[in-house]
């Protein structure tokens, strides 16, 4: 400020009042600004946001998953309209006895507003039904259980392509047990109590534009893929962190808990 308007005064461009009238408000801004700030600013925690999974459906196959889940930074909540199975399972896992499973039910319950539904009935016909639901409500990931071809070709395409997930434990099984076979250590990593897979989205604005290697604690983790706007991204070092970027690491348990808390902030 003063070279300047010492530079203006010598070009006759204003005059010595002038030129004291705009050092006197750069030290008043000086001064006052940070004043006022301390006082309007009200800090705020960061949220540790926890991704919400309703479970539709309680049985041996989902309960378990969710009793897993919960222990992360999952926010799980089951419905059902089985009185036995609410029963069965009330005491184990967070569950809603629901009269019927129809839309405006489901509604009433707040399933839909969820991050991920997943359906686990046998029932083809429901499963199909409620997704349909889950797709018109606009949820933004159904994952749903078909064991049997019942539900009719047709139905499976169709909710695949509105980008329904499909699973059966059929398929899953096999899988499982070709992974046993083919690739043990992969397997093991995958299902090891204190090493997995994991995935964190980047909602933490104080890290995006920075690169991966400055992430905390990089050096328990391993980034093996970055899935950034519907493509796998390489990452490197050097890799810019983008808002929303999907990151698919390996690492601890406790060190996966930590870089979850720390990226999935909203801030």
């Amino acid at each position: 400020m003063i070279p300047t308007l010492t530079i203006a005064r010598n070009l006759n461009a204003i005059t010595a009042d002038q030129s004291g009238a705009f050092t006197l408000a750069a030290v008043l801004s000086c001064v006052l600004a940070p004043i006022v700030f301390n006082k309007l600013y009200q800090p705020q925690p960061e949220d540790e946001v926890k991704t919400r999974v309703v479970f539709v459906g309680a049985n041996i196959l989902t309960v378990p998953v969710a009793q897993q889940l919960a222990k992360g930074l999952y926010d799980i909540t089951m419905v059902t309209d089985s009185e036995k199975n609410f029963r069965t399972y009330n005491s184990q896992v967070n569950v809603k006895l629901l009269s019927t499973l129809d839309e405006d039910a489901l509604v009433s319950a707040g399933a839909f507003d969820a991050d991920i539904m997943v359906l686990g009935y046998m029932d083809a016909d429901r499963n199909y039904r409620i997704a349909r639901m889950a797709v018109d409500h606009q949820v933004p990931r159904v994952v749903a259980r078909f064991e049997t071809r019942e539900a009719g070709n047709e139905r499976i395409e169709e909710l695949a392509a509105d980008g329904v997930e499909l699973f059966n434990t059929f398929t899953v099984n096999v899988s499982l047990l070709r992974g046993m076979i083919e690739s043990p250590s992969t397997l093991k990593l995958l299902t090891d109590t204190e090493a997995g897979l994991y995935e964190v989205e980047v909602h933490n604005h104080r890290y995006t534009g920075k690169t991966l290697q400055s992430l905390p604690d990089i050096g328990a983790i391993t980034v093996s893929r970055i899935y950034r706007n519907g493509n796998f991204v390489a990452p490197h070092g050097d890799t810019l962190i983008e808002p929303n970027d999907h990151l698919i690491f390996t690492g601890s348990k406790d060190a996966a808990r930590a870089l979850r808390s720390e990226l999935g902030a909203r801030n």
